[in-house]
């Protein structure tokens, strides 16, 4: 479960980072909730005036799909990946993403299922 956790904290570390570098916004708001089997992040930050191909590059990132097979090795290099790799990377490693901006908060929800918890 330890290194469960680990990855899960990458995914925070490195979605916070991205988020107030990217939109410069002055608020962020993260919550993370350990269910029996599973982990759900939340992010939550005003954005005001987005620019829309910043929003679409977040969505464009997240599209692809969790691949437990390499997660083991990519999660230790999103430190070291440009922002849009980075959050590639993290894409491989949650189970379901959504991204909702209202034009003046963007909400992103990501869910992992525990390696160790129930079915994928």
């Amino acid at each position: 479960m330890k290194h469960e956790i680990d990855k899960v904290m990458k995914i925070v570390d490195e979605l916070g980072a991205y988020l107030l570098r990217s939109f410069d916004t002055e608020l962020l708001s993260l919550s993370v909730r350990r269910g029996d089997d599973r982990f759900e992040i939340t992010v939550e930050c005003p954005v005001r005036l987005a620019d829309e191909s910043k929003i679409a590059a977040l969505r464009e990132a997240f599209e692809h799909d969790r691949k437990p097979e390499l997660e083991d090795y990519y999660w230790q290099l999103a430190g070291d990946a440009a922002d849009s790799d980075a959050l590639r990377l993290l894409s491989i490693m949650c189970d379901l993403v959504s991204i909702d901006y209202d034009g003046e908060t963007l909400s992103i929800r990501l869910v992992r299922v525990s390696e160790t918890g129930g079915p994928r």
